[in-house]
C-alpha cells in the first residue's frame, strides 16, 4: 500500500496582474491538517482595490477532502459579501462538481411557519381579555335563554 506524500495546504494570493487575483492552492487539505484561514485568505485579496473576480491555481494541490470543500464553501460565501466573483475554472472537476450540487440543494426546512414568542405578560393579558368576553358571552346567553323560559 502506498500513501502519497502529505504537503502542509498553503493558500497565497498572486497579485502578479492587478485585475486578475490567482490564488494558488497547494499541499494536501485533508482532516487533521492545519488549513490556512479564510479570513487571512480575504486579507490578502483585500489588499488591491476594485476586485471582481478571484481565479484559482491548483497545480501544487496534492490531495484534498471535505476540509477543502470546507474552506472553499466558506470563502465563496465571505467573497459573495464584497461581490467578488469565484472563477471555479482553475479548480479540480470534483471540487466543481461537488460545489455545484452542494449549492443547487435548497436549505431544509421543517415546514412549520416560526412565530415569534410573545412576551408572557403580554399573553397572558391577551388570554385574561378573551377569558372576559367569553364569560360575558356565555351570561348573555345564559340571560336570555332563562327569560325565554319564564315567558
Amino acid at each position: 500500500m502506498t500513501t502519497e506524500p502529505i504537503h502542509p495546504p498553503k493558500a497565497v494570493i498572486d497579485h502578479a496582474s492587478a485585475d486578475t487575483p490567482v490564488l494558488r492552492l497547494s499541499g494536501t487539505w485533508r482532516i487533521g491538517e492545519q488549513i490556512p484561514s479564510v479570513d487571512e485568505v480575504e486579507r490578502q485579496l483585500l489588499a488591491v482595490d476594485d476586485i471582481e473576480k478571484l481565479y484559482f491555481d491548483t497545480v501544487g494541490l496534492s490531495g484534498w477532502d471535505s476540509q477543502f470543500l470546507v474552506f472553499l464553501t466558506d470563502l465563496k460565501q465571505k467573497l459573495a459579501e464584497k461581490q467578488i466573483d469565484l472563477d471555479a475554472a482553475g479548480l479540480p472537476e470534483g471540487v466543481v462538481n461537488i460545489l455545484t450540487i452542494a449549492s443547487a440543494v435548497p436549505e431544509k426546512t421543517t415546514g412549520k411557519a416560526e412565530s415569534p414568542r410573545k412576551p408572557f405578560l403580554v399573553s397572558m393579558g391577551e388570554d385574561t381579555i378573551a377569558f372576559f368576553r367569553t364569560v360575558s358571552e356565555m351570561l348573555a346567553f345564559i340571560g336570555s335563554a332563562v327569560l325565554a323560559l319564564i315567558r
